[in-house]
Parts: structure tokens; C-alpha cells; sequence
């Protein structure tokens, strides 16, 4: 059986780039979007869980098609960071929150606190996805990855350029601003005036 033939253009991830930002970027090098890219090559017809938990198996053939390693690109999902920013991606397990709260507790001793059994909890990891991104990374065209940190709410603004995330839709490298960002700014602020676009839409 042959192998699985290599994509001949696929753009190398950034550091602590998103899964579905990358792959984003290689269907854009085919003029494809992401759903066709994994449906129409790799039969995988689900694109939700590519920043959270991707199967094994689609992260192999990516692998395959790309020659990067499926550990790294595990890391590019929010399954890779477990246990170290997440205890587990399980949300129905009852004390994620206390575990979460008091595993490193010295100042409230065990004996002294509540306890509380909460499910559907996970810590970092909105119910809803974010889409974030930092205007200065994005309107760089050598630059259009989207971080996998956007994507969780304790990151407010981008290290690089010292400006708040605003929220985006569409294909990263190909959208416009959205209008109902919470955090919208003047134009004494870095990004300048609020109402301009960012790459047209394609």
C-alpha cells in the first residue's frame, strides 16, 4: 500500500498556533476552507473539536500529509496542555472544581473550607469558542496564525504588540472586525481608528 501523498504546499505553524488557524492556512493555499480540506482529503467531516481534542487518528494522517510530528500537533490543541494547564478535558467530573481551587491551597486549610460538587466545569475552556486575535498580527500578511491562548478567556491582549484582542469572523487572513467587540477603543490607542476593516473578505 502506498503512503499517503505529502501536501506540496503546506506553511510551517507558528509558535502556539491554533490547529484550526493552521489548518485554516493550508486550505487557503488550495483556495479550499478547512471543512473541505479534511472532508474532501482526509474524510474527516468534523471541524468543532480541532482546538480542543482532535482524534489520534486525524492528527496521524495530518502528519503524513504535512511531515510534522503528531505530538506537535497535539500541542496545538487544547489536549496537548493536559495536565498542565488543564487537569482533563472531561467536564463531568464532579470535583474538577475543587480539585482546580484547593490542590495547591495553603492559606484556607482543608478542614476550614466548603466543599462543592459542581459539574459541566472545566477550567480555562469557554462554553462557546472564542474568536479573538490580535488586529496588528492579522493584518501582517506574513503573520495571519491565530494562537491557541486567544482562544481562552485569560488572555486579553497580544504580547507582541501590546494592543487588546478583538474579536474577528471569518477565515483568519480573509475577515473584517467585528463592530460588537466589548473591547473596542478611540483613536488615541494603538490600533488607531475602530471603524477600519481588516483584510477584505474573500
Amino acid at each position: 500500500m502506498k503512503p499517503a501523498p505529502r501536501w506540496p504546499l503546506h506553511p510551517a505553524p507558528r509558535e502556539g498556533e491554533a490547529l484550526s488557524s493552521w489548518l485554516n492556512r493550508v486550505a487557503l493555499c488550495y483556495h479550499m476552507e478547512v471543512s473541505e480540506l479534511l472532508e474532501h482529503d482526509l474524510g474527516h467531516a468534523q471541524v468543532d473539536d480541532l482546538d480542543t481534542a482532535p482524534p489520534l487518528a486525524l492528527l496521524a494522517m495530518l502528519s503524513q500529509r504535512s511531515g510534522i510530528e503528531p505530538d506537535r500537533l497535539r500541542c496545538m490543541s487544547f489536549a496537548g496542555w493536559v495536565p498542565w494547564l488543564l487537569d482533563s478535558l472531561d467536564d463531568q467530573i464532579p470535583d474538577a472544581l475543587e480539585t482546580y481551587a484547593f490542590q495547591l491551597s495553603v492559606l484556607l486549610p482543608k478542614l476550614r473550607r466548603r466543599t462543592r460538587s459542581i459539574t459541566s466545569w472545566r477550567a480555562w475552556l469557554p462554553s462557546q469558542p472564542i474568536h479573538r486575535a490580535c488586529p496588528l498580527c492579522l493584518n501582517d500578511p506574513a503573520n495571519q496564525a491565530v494562537l491557541l491562548a486567544w482562544k481562552l478567556p485569560l488572555m486579553l491582549s497580544c504580547p507582541l504588540h501590546g494592543c487588546w484582542l478583538e474579536s474577528y469572523w471569518g477565515v483568519p487572513g480573509c475577515q473584517r472586525r467585528s463592530n460588537t467587540d466589548p473591547w473596542r477603543r478611540g483613536k488615541t490607542d494603538p490600533l488607531g481608528d475602530d471603524g477600519g476593516f481588516w483584510p477584505p473578505r474573500c
